[in-house]
């Protein structure tokens, strides 16, 4: 017994699967209860091993237990296999596994187990294809009712979801399950229990329920209290029973934390009782349905709960109730309710302190009658804020707005704490909210209220996605939010992205954004909408479907730098290539998204345009045979350095092809486990995988040789130093196999020879010279001599002396050496022997030995074989009779004479033995695999597996495939080695071999019915040989050879229908005599894709060496298999077009496009050498004459163009077409791989290295040397330069390379169109590039020539740079911009070796610009030649005329290069030019490159445009502005230094004679900054005056400037229009100097002006007048206001601070100032200039003048008040007489007259009234008019005689006045009227005084009148 947490176990028992219920297996009977005993404690003793993860022992037990089964006769139980299998897995015995669970499915073929185990054991060896049909077969075989159904079902649906990519998280635990349930292993046997314990709290309680019914042990385990204290049965809302709920209640001892139930009812009360008092800890209730008597509930149980803290209540409820509830639990935190049915939350009796969260969800039906129409008042009434004083997060959810209430109802403003609100429901609402609220969400509102405010709120978060909020709307929301961090607006249905723009300004701290669902978004509008979010880290654009992965791509490369999470769920229009490359970038994408690609399966291919502004999808084209290939698409991989945007498309075409051909399974793929046979056999020349390209004869002399002999003869090959060879008793003969010559003899030997075998030598052991060694086998010795083989191919012999003494030599049997010269032997003794040499003597051991490597020490030492050797004298010992070493894996292996394999790991000190392998485990694998025995044996009376021969794979073709065994049947066997747990690992060497595979010989069927018999057309099989790319020879009896290689062509395209199937093509080649040596005699590639390697890599060629010759054989190319198909074809049955048509069929189209064009452009045809072939075609000048050749590369340029069918536009999903989705022709594709497949010698390595050198002895140094020797390159553009030559030929000819006529043919459909302009995009794609890499290995070539010496070159450049030369492949150096910057610097370091050298650079400058002039720009090359001008123009005498025309000749160069020089070069071109005095021609250079560097304008625009922070134009700005700079400094030197006149001169005029706008801007704003405006007043040039006109509007100096500039030139129009402007505008410009600028604008506006302006004249004049008057009254207030001594100080400050400015409305300086700070004057006079004639007004305001002035006399008591009301009349009638409206003296007089008589009565003289207006230049008329009827209306105050009498003394005043001024002047006088009045006034008239005065005057009048 054992205590885990408080829990006691019983020792767990054996795991389940042990007794397995569907196998009726019984463990051995043998009688013994011992045994029985015994297995049983090892079943035990291997769980707990497993268990203790010692897999090692486990699996030993477990093997030791099925021994006894198999002992007593019987089959294991399939639970002991199933666990052994699952301990094979843990060990890495993956092969050992899969036995195991193949011996299930052979035992219970309807037991799942055997299927799920095989299955998981395939996975695990990446053989996903096969575990499929393991599943399959599973589920055909396992009774549906078997619940291990569903576990089969679930792993085929995982396997296949991970073979395309797209397992989601949902199928990672079936894979758990279906694991466990296939391991048989039960888990409490194998984890410890408190691991157990903790898992289960993860289950959810109805699973903790369920394991209660397990077992015994698994019930203690979930019986466990700790596990019930968080209790929730809501998992399916099943109604548990009271009684349940009890007894799990119960469970919990330490009281229960959390529980959730799906409803309670009234009659629950036990449980609540239950609850409330047994477990006082409960902190969170949860109730999901009702109904619940909530009245009981709440009074009788909630008030004991005092730790609850959070409630959620599903169920519905009236309002009171949640009120009583949140009373009643004051520890709650928490409160969830929902549904509530009504409204009337009033009464509240306590407080929640504790209170954090509310949510509360209203259940209103809005049809219905009893919906309310009143907004609830908790929301909004102080109770509500006192009962939740702590509240921070309050979510409301199905509110609707009340149908009476036009206001938002929902006021929140009162909760003080409020940080969090969620809002949704119905209705047009806004909420109310207080200020400290950061986070608002109101997700599905119908509406939002216009008359909304954000108030104070300053939000970080908000969710605001609805379907019907507007863009003002969201306008209004995001103003002044600059707190706001994630903005969520999901689903708007606005057509713009305007709003953005207030986030772009509003929001600067914006981290999160999410537009999901808005369809107005597009790439376009993405990209304008987040230019400028900077801060921008998250962005969500799900579901909106307009967006392309182009875009995207665009979007995070120019816009989002710091974007790190990228959701686009939905956007079927990305690509997972977009996705990737936005993953490799650093940022976590989102997208769930999984395309279902084209319905008919083809592949969608993608590439960038030439623009880069887009994406086309071409789709391969549908042929008679589909393929269905992986989804994909064609993008440039991604680089360091961008790729130049001429050449993306093409090379997304080449990546293509060279993935395309990087996919050919491996030999493993190809050769899985089981059998395989399919053989296409042929007899035709034309189909021929292998040819003899010729026979060469023994040389007479050798035969005279074989003749002499005495004892014995030996025949042989030497391919490595092409030799024969003959042995004659002790004689050596070699003869040159090639040509049958070169016959060399050596007759050293003393003894004859048995034996001879060339190995290589130990490295560093031998002069240089020595290249080989030459084991030589006599009956006494085994010597070694070295050979030396020259260039020529002579063939020397030199002794070594090195010999093995004493030795019966005829026991040698084979002879084999390693890569490293390690030399092993074998003799008829079966031992292995290593052949140990040196070159010096040691002490107690010599200098060569031969040592056993397979037996102890005491016999390491070799003296003598025994023939017997350890087999003693007991039957036949097994003798070695060949030795194979694979190099690749440091093993060595040998075959028996009795079929025994066995491996050897090679190691420093010897070998150590890994696997023995039997003849009988090599059969019974043979058999597993369903072999019959038939095919194990030639000879029908052996049992025994007869091998003739062994052959390893190395790891270049497979990782898992070690060696093949060819039977004498001429069966294949594929082995498999397994080591530790790593399967075919290449680091650790193997312990176990299996047949992984076996490739059955070709059979012949002979006779019918009962007598058809099957033979094996190999048997007997007397040799067998395996050569690179699985060639396959083959020997039949004395003289017949099978050959046969693999149809890599029917593989390829079995592999894109998901099932590899191994195809070789055949054929027998006859031969002479019997076969002595067959030897591959070129180093041919080991590639599997020959497809692939056809151009670039050697075939296999084959020597056999018969008793006749040699025999010379080579596999056939693709390329050339079409040659001969093309010239032998239309002698077949089917035609030269039917012939064609089958190679077409059994390569593909695009593969049959490839190969036509490789034989159009010369490889292929009858030649031996493609070369010669190519040069017959192209170079021989009657080559196009000669029948066959021409015959031949004409069919083939008739194959490319007809047989490579047509591009086809496919409709979308709406039936559209396009051009992103059109499916290209097989041309197109043949062309890209023909391209890739001549480039990938080059392609993908370095253009340079470093190389160790050692000179003269010492020591070796570090150098630069080329990547790729120069005979390669120009191998490889010679073929490329022939492909273009093709292409060129055959233009018109070709759809794609044809020009726009083509395109747009008569007849062509719309869609039509479409395809041929896709694919005249695509091929003119790869026609760019083939052009740049032609011109990129020009360049090359130049570089790496010899008179150019590279290590200097290098050197001179920067670390950084020799850095990237390193670094940079032959592609990245072709077509990617770092590559077109690197090759810039080189050129430019040659140019400067010329130079050091005193060489001219005129002729590598010459040679560049003709062999590379584009890809090494030819800029760069003029570039030179400028410098060299300049070089020669120092040279010249300063001011000569040879200096001058090198000056110009230079300036010419340097502009024809102005688009590509930087700013940098420009800057010492323009030195140089300044230190020889060309001023003028270094600005013409700095403004060519300044218009060069922005061909488009773009850089005035963006100026114009307000210079934006982000801006795509910004670059082009800032590079011209460089450029500008420049022409400053030039100009100022020129100011400063030069003293020649002429100099200057041309200077300035090169510079203002510039049509350049930008520059003429920038040079006045140099003028300006440097203090020199008055320049630009003189200044001519077209620009100044739009400059002056587009700058005066932010600058008062330039507009100041701009008037004077017009007023020179007399432009008076355009003058006074800127003063006007100037005076009216809103510089900072003070009031006095405005109205300078008013007055120099009216005069000016009276200055004359030609016909068609004095209209506009007259309008601005009077505008002028206006604003001038406008202007003065200002001036006058700001007077007024300064004088006035009323206000303080800071308040008259800031008045005249505000009106001493800009000029302002009339009614703000009356109603601000000039009214309310009672300034009268100032009133009147804006009357006046308003023209405002409202009179009772403006008699109200003379008034307050006159009551004022009276005011203030009064107070300083200086004058009289009359004195100072007369002056005031006085004046103002001066200024306002002009004016009827404003001094209207019907007003005025009466009003100053009842003034006088009320105010001045007794002390004003009499008659100064009427002075005071006559002052005023009142005419006597108008006033004696006025006072005569204010005298006969009488009105008040004007009724009494001493009132009238005033009036009268006043008449008289004016007449008298009157009078004399009409004597003097002789003006007009109405004497009658007066006199009429006189004669009135006289008769009312009391006053003797005044009676006198009427008189006198009334005589005067009549005197004079």
């Amino acid at each position: 017994m054992r205590e885990v947490a408080g829990l006691n176990l019983r020792t767990f028992e054996s795991a389940a699967g042990n007794d397995d219920p569907h196998t009726n297996n019984t463990p051995p009977s043998s009688g013994n209860a011992t045994m029985a005993s015994r297995l049983d404690q090892l079943k035990v003793d291997a769980l707990s091993a497993f268990k203790a993860k010692d897999f090692s022992k486990a699996y030993a037990k477990f093997n030791e237990a099925i021994a006894y089964f198999a002992e007593a006769g019987k089959h294991p139980h399939l639970g002991l296999l199933d666990n052994r299998a699952a301990t094979c897995e843990q060990l890495g015995k993956y092969e050992a596994a899969l036995g195991d669970a193949n011996r299930m499915i052979q035992l219970e073929t309807r037991n799942a187990k055997g299927y799920l185990r095989a299955g998981k054991v395939l996975r695990l060896m990446d053989r996903d294809k096969v575990a499929l049909k393991v599943y399959e077969a599973g589920l055909a075989k396992v009774p549906k009712t078997d619940p291990m159904q569903k576990a089969l079902m679930n792993m085929m649906e995982v396997t296949l979801a991970d073979m395309k990519g797209t397992l989601t998280k949902d199928q990672v635990s079936p894979i758990k399950e279906a694991e466990i349930a296939s391991m048989g292993v039960d888990a409490v046997a194998v984890l410890p229990p408190e691991i157990l314990l903790e898992v289960m709290r993860y289950l959810s309680t109805s699973d903790i329920v369920r394991l209660l019914r397990v077992s015994k042990t698994w019930n203690i385990i979930a019986s466990h209290p700790s596990l019930y204290e968080k209790l929730d049965f809501t998992r399916g809302r099943k109604l548990v029973k009271a009684r349940s709920l009890r007894f799990y209640i119960s469970r919990a001892a330490g009281g229960i934390q959390e529980f959730a139930i799906p409803s309670l009812a009234a009659s629950d009360r036990t449980i609540l009782q239950l609850l409330a008092a047994k477990n006082g800890r409960l902190q969170k209730l949860c109730v999901l349905n009702g109904p619940i008597a909530i009245g009981n509930f709440a009074t009788g149980q909630l008030r004991h709960l005092r730790h609850l803290r959070q409630l959620i209540l599903s169920c519905s409820m009236t309002a009171q109730n949640v009120a009583r509830i949140a009373d009643l639990v004051p520890s709650l935190e928490e409160l969830e309710c929902g549904t509530v049915n009504d409204y009337e939350f009033t009464k509240w009796t306590g407080r929640a302190d504790k209170l954090w969260r509310l949510k509360i969800a209203f259940e209103v039906d809005p049809n219905s009658t009893n919906a309310p129409h009143s907004c609830p008042s908790f929301l909004s009434v102080d109770s509500m804020k006192d009962a939740f004083p702590n509240l921070e997060q309050l979510s409301i959810i199905g509110w609707r707005r009340p149908h009476n209430n036009t206001v938002s109802p929902i006021d929140i403003s009162g909760f003080s704490s409020l940080r969090n609100v969620f809002l949704t429901g119905g209705g047009q609402v806004w909420p109310v909210l207080p200020p400290q609220v950061t986070s608002l969400s109101i997700p599905f509102v119908t509406a939002i209220d216009n008359a909304f405010s954000m108030g104070e709120c300053n939000l970080e978060y908000l969710d605001i996605s609805s379907s019907r909020v507007t863009e003002d709307n969201l306008v209004q929301i995001l103003w002044r939010q600059g707190a706001l961090v994630k903005l969520c607006a999901r689903n708007l249905p606005l057509t713009s992205d305007r709003w953005l723009d207030t986030v772009r300004t509003q929001c600067p701290k914006l981290t999160v954004l999410s537009v999901s669902g808005s369809h107005w978004v597009n790439d376009k509008t993405l990209e304008e909408a987040v230019t400028g979010m900077v801060s921008l880290q998250e962005l969500d654009v799900t579901d909106c479907t307009n967006l392309t992965g182009i875009g995207i791509a665009r979007l995070l490369q120019n816009h989002l730098g710091g974007l790190q999470k990228l959701i686009m769920t939905g956007c079927d229009k990305v690509s997972d290539d977009v996705v990737e490359w936005a993953r490799s970038k650093g940022i976590t994408v989102e997208n769930r998204y999984v395309s279902e690609g084209n319905s008919k399966g083809q592949k969608v291919r993608r590439a960038y345009d030439e623009n880069n502004q887009s994406i086309h999808n071409h789709t391969q084209g549908a042929m008679a045979l589909k393929r269905v290939p992986s989804r994909g698409q064609i993008k440039a991989a991604e680089h360091l350095t961008p790729v130049l945007p001429q050449l993306e498309q093409g090379k997304g075409g080449l990546d293509w092809a060279l993935k395309h051909d990087g996919e050919y399974p491996e030999l493993s793929d190809i050769l899985t486990q089981g059998g395989s046979n399919g053989y296409i056999i042929t007899t035709d020349q034309a189909w021929m995988p292998i040819t003899t390209t010729r026979v060469v004869n023994i040389p007479d002399i050798m035969f005279e040789q074989y003749n002499a002999t005495k004892i014995q003869t030996h025949m042989g090959l030497f391919p490595e130093i092409q030799r024969a060879w003959m042995t004659v008793d002790n004689k050596l003969y070699l003869w040159n196999y090639m040509n049958g010559e070169d016959f060399q003899s050596f007759e050293d030997q003393v003894h004859a020879i048995t034996y001879v075998k060339l190995v290589k030598p130990k490295p560093g052991l031998f002069v240089a010279g020595i290249s080989h060694l030459l084991v030589i086998v006599t009956a006494s010795q085994i010597s070694l001599m070295g050979v030396s083989a020259a260039q020529k191919g002579e063939i020397t012999l030199y002794g070594t002396q090195m010999n093995v003494q004493n030795i019966s030599g005829s026991n040698i049997v084979c002879v084999e050496g390693t890569n490293d010269g390690r030399i092993f032997l074998a003799g008829l003794d079966g031992e292995l022997y290593e052949l140990s040499y040196d070159h010096r003597e040691k002490w107690f051991w010599q200098s060569t030995q031969a040592v056993c490597r397979t037996k102890g020490s005491a016999s390491s030492v070799l003296s003598m074989f025994s023939v017997r050797g350890i087999w003693g004298a007991k039957g036949d010992p097994e003798t070695i009779v060949q030795i194979v070493v694979d190099d690749s894996r440091s093993l060595i292996y040998t075959l028996g004479s009795k079929a025994t394999i066995r491996a050897y790991h090679l190691v420093p000190d010897g070998v150590n033995l890994m696997i023995n392998h039997t003849s009988v485990d090599l059969s019974k694998g043979a058999k597993m695999l369903g072999v019959p025995a038939s095919y194990l044996s030639a000879d029908p009376s052996k049992e025994a597996v007869q091998v003739v021969s062994i052959w390893p794979v190395g790891t270049e073709q497979s990782r898992i495939l070690h060696l093949v065994a060819v039977l004498s049947t001429g069966c294949r066997l594929y082995l498999a080695a397994t080591s530790g747990n790593n399967l075919a690992s290449s680091s650790l060497p193997p312990n176990s071999m299996q047949v992984r595979h076996v490739r059955y010989p070709p059979t012949q069927i002979t006779g019918t019915g009962p007598n058809q018999t099957t033979t094996a057309l190999l048997s007997p099989t007397t040799q067998a040989h395996l050569f690179p790319s699985n060639l396959f020879l083959a020997f039949v009896g004395k003289d017949k050879m099978f050959a046969s290689t693999p149809n890599t062509g029917k593989i390829a395209m079995s592999q894109q229908y998901g099932a590899v199937q191994f195809t070789e093509n055949a054929t027998w080649v006859p031969l002479e005599g019997a076969v002595h040596d067959v030897a591959l005699i070129n180093n041919a590639s080991s590639a599997a894709n020959d497809l692939a390697t056809q151009f670039s890599m050697p075939f296999p060629e084959i020597a056999v060496l018969t008793n006749m010759g040699v025999y010379l054989l080579r596999k056939m190319k693709a390329a050339e298999i079409l040659g001969n198909v093309i010239k032998h074809g239309s002698a077949s049955a089917l035609g030269l077009e039917g012939e064609v048509r089958k190679y077409f069929e059994n390569m593909t189209r695009e593969e049959g496009c490839a190969n036509s064009l490789a034989v159009a452009c010369g490889y292929g045809g009858t030649s031996d050498d493609p070369s010669a072939f190519r040069n017959s075609i192209y170079n021989s000048p009657g080559a196009r004459s000669r029948q066959g050749v021409t015959d031949v590369v004409e069919t083939a340029r008739k194959c490319f163009i007809e047989f490579g069918g047509r591009p086809v536009a496919q409709p979308d999903a709406n039936g559209q077409y396009s051009l992103d989705n059109v499916a290209l022709s097989g041309r197109y594709f043949g062309l890209a791989k023909y391209m890739a497949r001549l480039l990938v010698p080059v392609w993908k390595r370095g253009f340079m290295r470093q190389v160790v050198v050692s000179q003269h002895g010492q020591p070796g140094m570090l150098t630069y040397a080329q990547g790729i020797p120069s005979s390669v390159l120009q191998r490889i553009q010679r073929d490329l330069i022939i492909l273009a030559q093709f292409l060129e030929e055959n233009r018109n000819s070709i759809d794609g390379l044809a020009g726009s006529d083509k395109m747009m043919g008569i007849g062509l459909n719309r869609p039509e169109e479409l395809a041929l302009q896709a694919e005249h995009r695509a091929m003119n794609s790869l026609t760019k590039l083939l052009t740049q890499v032609i011109e990129g290995i020009s360049f090359l070539l130049v570089l790496f020539d010899k008179s150019n010496q590279l290590h200097p070159i290098v050197m001179n450049l920067s670390e950084e740079l020799r850095q990237q030369c390193l670094g940079l492949s032959h592609e990245l150096l072709f077509i990617t911009v770092q590559g077109k910057e690197v090759v810039k610097e080189l050129v430019t370091q040659i140019v400067n070796q010329q130079i050091g050298a005193g060489l001219s650079v005129d002729a590598v400058s010459e040679t560049l610009r003709k062999k590379c002039g584009s890809f090494c720009s030819a800029d760069d090359v003029l570039m030179y030649k400028a410098i060299e001008q300049l070089r020669r123009a120092k040279q010249q005498v300063e001011g000569s005329e040879d200096r001058y025309e090198l000056l110009r000749e230079s300036l010419r160069l340097f502009t024809k290069t102005a688009g590509s020089l930087s700013v940098d070069t420009l800057k010492e071109a323009v030195d140089e030019f300044q230190t020889l005095n060309f001023h003028a021609g270094a600005i013409e250079l700095a403004l060519d490159v300044a218009k060069a560097c922005d061909p488009n304008q773009l850089a005035f625009g963006y100026l114009a445009d307000g210079k934006a922070e982000i801006d795509t134009r910004a670059p082009f700005y800032s590079k011209r502005m460089s450029c500008y700079s420049i022409v400053f400094n030039l100009l100022e030197d020129v100011d400063s230094r030069v003293r020649d006149e002429a100099t200057v001169r041309m200077a300035y005029e090169v510079t203002y004679n510039a049509n350049d706008e930008l520059l003429h801007s920038a040079l006045y704003d140099w003028y300006l900054s440097k203090g020199l405006g008055d320049r630009l007043l003189d200044l001519q040039t077209a620009y100044i005056e739009a400059y002056l006109e587009r700058n005066s509007k932010a600058s008062p100096e330039l507009a100041d400037m701009l008037w004077q500039y017009y007023v020179r030139r007399e432009s008076w129009l355009q003058a006074t229009k800127v003063l006007s402007a100037l005076a009216s505008g809103d510089f900072k410009i003070p009031l006095e100097r405005r109205i300078e600028y008013l007055s120099r604008a009216r005069f000016h506006s009276n200055m004359q002006v030609p016909i068609h302006e004095r209209q506009a004249m007259a309008e601005i004049a009077q505008t002028v007048q206006e604003e001038l008057d406008v202007a003065q009254i200002q001036a006058e207030l700001v007077g007024t206001i300064k004088d006035d001594e009323r206000p303080e100080s800071q308040v008259k400050a800031r008045m005249i601070d505000h009106l001493d400015g800009k000029l302002r409305p009339l009614n703000e300086l009356f109603n601000n100032y000039a009214d309310p700070l009672g300034y009268g004057e100032v009133c009147l006079a804006i009357f006046q200039a308003a023209d405002y004639r409202v009179s009772h007004e403006i008699t109200a305001c003379w008034e307050k003048i006159i009551q004022k002035e009276h005011e203030r006399s009064v107070v300083k008591g200086t004058i009289q008040p009359w004195e100072a009301v007369s002056e005031v009349i006085r004046r103002l009638g001066l200024r306002f007489s002009p004016s009827e409206s404003i001094f209207e003296p019907e007003h005025l007089v009466p009003m100053v007259e009842k003034y006088s008589l009320e105010k001045q009565k007794d002390v004003a003289p009499s008659g100064w009234v009427p002075k005071a207006f006559l002052s005023a230049r009142v005419p006597p008329e108008q006033l004696f008019s006025i006072l005569d009827e204010m005298y006969d209306r009488k009105e008040y105050p004007w009724q009494g005689k001493a009132a009238l009498l005033i009036l009268v003394r006043d008449i008289l005043v004016i007449c008298e006045h009157w009078v004399n001024e009409a004597s003097k002047l002789g003006t007009r006088f109405a004497y009658e009227k007066v006199l009429a009045a006189l004669a009135g006034y006289g008769k009312t008239v009391e006053d003797r005084e005044t009676r006198q005065r009427l008189s006198e005057l009334e005589a005067e009048i009549r005197r004079k009148f």
